[in-house]
This record gives structure tokens, sequence and C-alpha cells, in this order.
């Protein structure tokens, strides 16, 4: 079965499973801090001051608009790379969890097959 290994396409190359862990939960807190920064970003443009005059204040908000956007994107980029990190690393546990069980139930399944057809050319 050690063989095998030459075959199997880890996803994460030589990288551990703790090492994936630790990468995720700092893409959790990078995420925690943008979305704090959104929502300050967006109290900002609520609470706009009022003594300001027109050309000003449609400035600030073009502003505060275009870094929510930055903002709404680097959410989703990191919310994407921590969820397809976790399904990667769901699916490495399943598979080293299962394939020696599933191999073994195939490697019987053949034998029985194997013995079936000598047992018909006898």
């Amino acid at each position: 079965m050690k063989d095998d290994k030459k075959y199997y396409d880890h996803p994460f190359g030589n990288i551990s499973m703790d090492d994936v862990r630790s990468k995720i939960d700092e893409c959790d807190n990078k995420v925690e801090h943008l979305q704090e920064d959104f929502f300050n970003t967006l109290l900002e443009l609520i609470d706009g001051k009022d003594n300001e005059d027109g050309i000003e204040r449609e400035r600030d908000r073009i502003y505060y608009v275009r870094k929510m956007k930055s903002l709404q994107k680097q959410i989703n980029h990191q919310l994407n790379y921590s969820k397809q990190l976790s399904m990667d690393l769901a699916r490495t546990s399943l598979e080293e969890a299962f394939t020696p069980h599933v191999k073994s139930m195939l490697i019987d399944s053949y034998q029985k097959k194997i013995e079936e057809l000598e047992n018909e050319d006898v």
C-alpha cells in the first residue's frame, strides 16, 4: 500500500494538516477584521458631516462606497479561500479514513471473483 502513495495526489502537497487548519484560522481572523472595517466605513458613510458643502460630501460618499466595494471583494475572497481549504481538508480526512477499508473491500471482492472463476474452470 505504500507504493500507492506515489499515485495519490495530496491537495496540500507537503503542508501538514495543522498548517492548513492554522491557515483557515488566519482567513477567519482576516474576515472578522475586514467586516469590522466594512461596518465602520458604513457608519462613517451614514454619519456624514452635515456642515460640508455638496462637492466634498459627494467626494466622501464616493470614497466610502469604493472602499466598501473593495472590502466586500476582499471578504468574499477570504471566505471562498477558507471554504475551499476546509473542503479540501475534509476530503483529505475522509480519504485517509476510508481508503484502506474500501481497498480491502475491493480486494476481498476480487479474490472471491477469482476463486469463483477458478472453481468454474475445474
